[in-house]
């Protein structure tokens, strides 16, 4: 079994189909779900949240054993960027993402900075300059998802 993808607030699960079986059961956290097929996306969980699994294929003659535990993780929340600017700088602001140490900024599709404040400042930019920005939040286990793009352009 292994982890096919993550959001915020899911986990897809992937496993081999098991010659002879009928039917899997599927532990999540401890408690079993009863799965028919060769993939299951647990949904309803909570960002930056840690959850095991373990499966074992069964049919009309019982249950097999139990395959090693995994754990996955959900995604950290996707911060939402703001911003204001003035001739030469562009000042952005988001909402700090739980369980977030850091967040990455990009400008014009380059990384420019990591910061763990909610605030970053880019400066020395042209006057009436446009600029796309997007940020992440990570931690030591985790990243989130790009944020959509916001567009910028300093005063004139």
């Amino acid at each position: 079994m292994s982890i096919n993808s993550a959001t915020t607030a899911a986990i897809a699960l992937r496993w081999t189909t098991v010659t002879g079986a009928t039917g899997y059961d599927l532990e999540i956290d401890g408690t079993v779900v009863a799965v028919s097929g060769v993939a299951y996306t647990k949904s309803g969980l909570a960002p930056n949240t840690e959850h095991t699994f373990r499966i074992r294929a069964k049919n009309a003659s019982g249950a097999g054993a139990w395959s090693e535990i995994i754990a996955g993780m959900t995604q950290l929340t996707t911060p939402v960027l703001k911003g204001t600017s003035d001739r030469t700088n562009v000042i952005l602001t988001w909402d700090a993402a739980m369980g977030a140490s850091s967040y990455e900024i990009e400008a014009d599709g380059q990384i420019v900075a990591t910061v763990s404040d909610t605030t970053f400042i880019h400066s020395d930019l042209l006057p009436s300059s446009l600029h796309k920005y997007r940020i992440r939040a990570f931690n030591d286990q985790n990243t989130s998802a790009w944020s959509s793009v916001l567009s910028m352009r300093t005063l004139n």
